[in-house]
């Protein structure tokens, strides 16, 4: 494959709140708006890609991937109770904000993006897949640049939402997102993305590694014991590249029942 340069990338953690406050107040700093009919998934997503540096300055013809995996969970979950416990029809904001690809839509309407804009909802691993297809679409000439990213909110009751999601009770859970900002041709990258494979089993990939002399690389896998309460593997991806832990970070996602894919980063800077 040709190289992916990436031009930089961004992260924002934080204990799951039920108050959006901050949230709003730091998209009034980085991005000069205010943000007033957006639920607090939206402004997750806003905040964390307000935080690539020169942002503002993006090609108008990047595309955008966004992966998640729960979308909107705390207004679905809002919604459900008026309709079924306390039988009200939902509010007209509150239904249309229930789709996860609003945030797409407000990423795009924000930074003034024209090109290619998806939504992708993988349980697992929804940040490798908005990676892959995004590399597949820069390979292929459909796009020269991309977003690239995964969200995720927690919802309340916390105790409730902790044993959907198997941790235990009382557990400090994080939420937010990661953002990575990928292009063909780049002056200053800080990484690039020199190979993407495909693979059937996870034995396959440990023998590919083991040739390539890649055993001792950063591996980033999902990582079930996370606090996250999303899927992991975009967030250490991207705590990976930012902290410059390997020189090699390798990035093994599973894609589905029998496919794997295998992104390999070397650190530039």
């Amino acid at each position: 494959m040709k190289p992916l340069y990436i031009e930089s990338v961004s992260l924002l953690l934080q204990e799951v709140s039920e108050s959006s406050i901050s949230l709003k107040k730091e998209l009034e700093e980085t991005s000069g708006k205010k943000f007033r009919r957006v639920n607090h998934f939206v402004l997750l997503a806003l905040a964390s890609v307000f935080r690539l540096p020169n942002v503002k300055t993006i090609d108008p013809e990047c595309s955008l991937y966004v992966g998640t995996s729960n979308g909107c969970s705390r207004d679905t979950l809002a919604m459900l109770e008026q309709m079924y416990r306390d039988s009200l029809l939902p509010m007209p904001f509150t239904f249309m904000g229930l789709s996860t690809n609003m945030a797409s839509f407000h990423i795009a309407q924000n930074l003034g993006l024209s090109g290619t804009n998806l939504t992708l909802s993988n349980i697992t691993e929804p940040f490798g897949a908005a990676l892959s297809l995004a590399c597949m679409d820069i390979e292929m000439g459909k796009t020269t640049s991309a977003l690239v990213g995964c969200v995720d909110e927690g919802a309340f009751p916390l105790n409730e939402f902790n044993k959907v999601i198997g941790q235990q009770e009382g557990a400090v859970l994080l939420e937010g997102g990661c953002w990575m900002k990928l292009a063909s041709r780049c002056d200053n990258p800080i990484a690039v993305i020199y190979a993407c494979e495909s693979f059937k089993t996870l034995d396959d990939i440990e023998e590919y590694l083991k040739q390539e002399n890649l055993l001792e690389s950063h591996i980033v896998r999902r990582d079930d014991n996370s606090s996250y309460i999303g899927a992991t593997e975009g967030i250490d991806f991207i705590q990976a590249i930012q902290e410059a832990r390997s020189k090699v970070i390798v990035l093994i996602s599973r894609l589905g029942i029998s496919s794997f894919s295998l992104t390999l980063t070397r650190i530039l800077a």
